[in-house]
Parts: C-alpha cells; sequence; structure tokens
C-alpha cells in the first residue's frame, strides 16, 4: 500500500494568506521530493524563529507557480496522504494549488493524521496515561490514593524515558513554562509575557489591557483561581 507524507513550512499561521517556503513529499517507498519556495508575502518573524527560513534564503528558489504541476501530479497518483497536525498545512497547500489551477480535495484521498490518531488512541485521563506508560490497568481509578499513587508512576516513567525531568524545576517547566498561575484565564508567553488566554482580550498582553471592570468581573467569578485573584490584585 502506498502513502504519500507532506510536510511544508510556512510564512505564518494564516490560513487564508500565508504561504509556503518550504516542502517535503515523501513517499514510504523512500523517494520523495522537496523544495524551498520564494513567496509573495514576507516571513513572521515567530515563524523565521521556528524553521529557520529567511527571505534571504529563498530569493534564488522557485515561486511556488513553478512547482505547482509537479507538486500536484505527486499529489493525484496518491490515495492515502500522510499530514502530521496537517490543518494548516493542507489548508495552505490547497489554496495555493487551487491558485494556480490545481483542485485538492480531502475527500479524494484517504487524510491520515498521526497525532489524531494518537490522541484518540491515548486519551489524557490517567487510566489511559497509566495504562501506556505502565502497560497495566489502573485498579481503583477516581479513588484518591489509586489516583495519587499512579500519577507518581507515570511521572516515575516519564523520567526513565527523560531523564532531564528527574530534576524537578525541569519537570515544573516542561508541565507549565517557566512563569505560569494555576488556572485558565492567564498563560505565559516569552513575547508577550502574560497575556489573557480566553475570553475578550484573548491573546492579548495582559499589561495592556486598561479595563478594570473586566478583571473585576474575572475576580467575581465562581471557578476564579486563588492564584488567579493574587495576580489580578498586582494588576490594578
Amino acid at each position: 500500500m502506498k502513502f504519500l507524507s507532506i510536510d511544508i513550512e510556512t510564512t505564518g499561521l494564516n490560513y487564508s494568506t500565508d504561504e509556503i517556503v518550504e516542502i517535503c513529499l515523501y513517499r514510504s517507498d523512500g523517494k520523495s521530493y522537496t523544495t524551498r519556495v520564494n513567496p509573495s508575502v514576507p516571513i513572521d518573524p515567530e515563524a523565521e524563529a521556528v524553521h529557520g527560513i529567511s527571505l534571504q534564503d529563498l530569493k534564488d528558489c522557485p515561486r511556488f507557480s513553478e512547482v505547482a504541476e509537479k507538486i500536484y501530479n505527486i499529489i493525484k497518483t496518491h490515495k492515502n496522504i500522510v499530514l502530521y497536525n496537517g490543518n494548516l498545512d493542507y489548508s495552505i497547500l490547497q489554496r495555493q494549488l487551487r491558485d494556480n489551477g490545481f483542485p485538492f480535495y480531502a475527500e479524494d484521498h484517504n487524510i491520515i493524521d498521526p497525532f489524531r490518531i494518537h490522541s484518540k488512541l491515548y486519551k489524557k485521563d490517567l487510566s489511559s496515561l497509566y495504562k501506556f506508560y505502565t502497560g497495566e490497568d489502573l485498579d481503583g481509578a477516581h479513588g484518591a490514593k489509586a489516583d495519587a499513587k499512579a500519577a507518581l508512576k507515570v511521572f516515575e516513567k516519564q523520567v526513565e524515558l527523560f531523564p532531564e525531568l528527574n530534576d524537578p524545576e525541569n519537570a515544573q517547566v516542561l508541565g507549565f513554562g517557566e512563569s505560569f498561575i494555576m488556572g485558565k484565564w492567564f498563560r505565559f508567553t516569552e513575547d508577550k509575557g502574560y497575556v489573557f488566554n480566553l475570553g475578550k482580550y484573548k491573546d492579548k498582553a495582559v499589561k495592556d489591557v486598561t479595563d478594570v471592570s473586566y478583571f473585576d468581573w474575572i475576580y467575581g467569578l465562581d471557578d476564579t483561581t486563588i492564584d488567579e485573584k493574587k495576580f489580578i490584585d498586582s494588576m490594578v
């Protein structure tokens, strides 16, 4: 059975306007086609920081229009397409192929996403994690002692696989980031500091929001944590 795995690097994360800067079509027989592409839009600095590709690197590379037909001809001969966490990849590739006269529709293929498969097969509840890491069923799940013992066992197995987690500070950073507030309203980002994690100011830097009534509203919610309230007190 033939499979074609596709991965792209892009100028950013906007489904409608960002473009491909690198694409690989990797066949299950080991043959592949990889090319970089000179986009018609700037590369977002955050995207460049991830993939390390600059516009200078691409100045002598083909435009997508020059490679679109070759890409399409490879894709159309494969029924089974593998895309890892591929919503963005699929959407941008589909748009750029369409803009060059080459239709690419999911219904014409079996689109296989290993990330989604893993998420379905290995759920995030403690019983599933315990089974994944230990190979055993969790007896007494949802009893406090059984769950506490299981959580520790899962972490011990994670340390066996990733020895750097043996440093508790590293383990905390991996789980929560270098700075965090227990709760759902705020998260820490490297570029903006603390931002709103949800609500009408989602992704906006907390320090830039002067709407005191909004902070007061969050403060008064039944499920706002003590840590979140302490953070709000420090901000207003």
